[in-house]
């Protein structure tokens, strides 16, 4: 009489199991592919706006400094103009506000930080 030896299907067994594991991992992954795109896709449009919402402040500041004087601009609101430069003029320490279609284009001398260090840095 001969015994016959069954195998078990183990490697049949674990090769399903990583298989399922392998399926779960890919749909995650898909769902998370998805929504990188969609946040992908709403940051781009929130720049956009924030591009169109500045280049307005920047209008509006330029009429509010040509009716008020550029000394009378509350400091708070220049963090938002894109289109102002301050510079210090370091003989006389007074400051000096320059609007520009391009910052490259204003003159510089020395530029002082009105929102963080009192650190003065030439340019």
């Amino acid at each position: 009489m001969s015994s016959k030896v069954l195998e078990f299907p183990v490697k049949k067994k674990a090769a399903e199991t990583i298989l399922a594991r392998l399926n779960a991992q890919a749909e995650n992954l898909e769902e998370k592919y998805v929504l990188l795109d969609r946040i992908h896709a709403e940051l781009h449009k929130a720049e956009e706006e924030a591009d169109c919402m500045e280049s307005r402040y920047n209008e509006v500041m330029l009429e509010y400094a040509k009716l008020v004087g550029t000394e009378n601009i509350p400091k708070g609101l220049l963090e938002y103009a894109s289109n102002v430069r301050i510079d210090v003029n370091a003989e006389t320490a007074e400051y000096i506000l320059t609007f520009a279609n391009e910052i490259a284009d204003a003159p510089a001398q020395f530029t002082l930080d009105l929102f963080g260090e009192d650190d003065e840095t030439e340019r």
